[in-house]
């Protein structure tokens, strides 16, 4: 939280010697979010590589856990007071009614912002969830294609 404070992202690192993107991504997961769930996510997928603001790749990876964590995220996962202030779930319906695209900051071009009642999901975040929840997301879970 000391590096992006009030700032809601996914969990993410820098990858370790010898680990694939999946497998840090896994890593990161277990130790920002916590929980014993990660080991059976599935890995769907990898993202085009991302460039963040100080311009190093960052490597979106998709997966899916096979159980619902349900309404209580607190009572199956256990986050790192250290790097994560809040955890909170989003529809893909809500996801797909707040999103918008918005000026911000120094960034010329508007980029998908999604401003929701847990915080505004904006930035590096938003540009990588915006084609996930268009391409995959919406298609799987609505049946319908953008």
């Amino acid at each position: 939280m000391n590096t992006q404070p009030s700032e809601v992202s996914f969990p993410g690192g820098h990858v370790e010697e010898g680990e694939t993107f999946a497998e840090a991504a896994l890593r990161e997961c277990e130790e920002e979010v916590g929980g014993s769930h990660w080991s059976s996510m599935v890995i769907v997928g990898e993202c085009s590589p991302l460039p963040s603001i100080k311009g190093t790749p960052v490597h979106p990876i998709v997966g899916v856990l096979p159980q619902e964590l349900g309404d209580d995220l607190r009572s199956c996962l256990d986050p790192n007071p250290e790097e994560v202030e809040n955890v909170f779930c989003i529809s893909v319906e809500e996801l797909l009614e707040l999103e918008t695209m918005k000026k911000i900051g120094r960034l010329s071009t508007p980029t998908p912002v999604f401003p929701s009642k847990h915080g505004e999901v904006w930035g590096l975040t938003a540009v990588a969830l915006r084609p996930i929840l268009h391409k995959v997301l919406k298609p799987v879970f609505l049946g319908k294609s953008s």
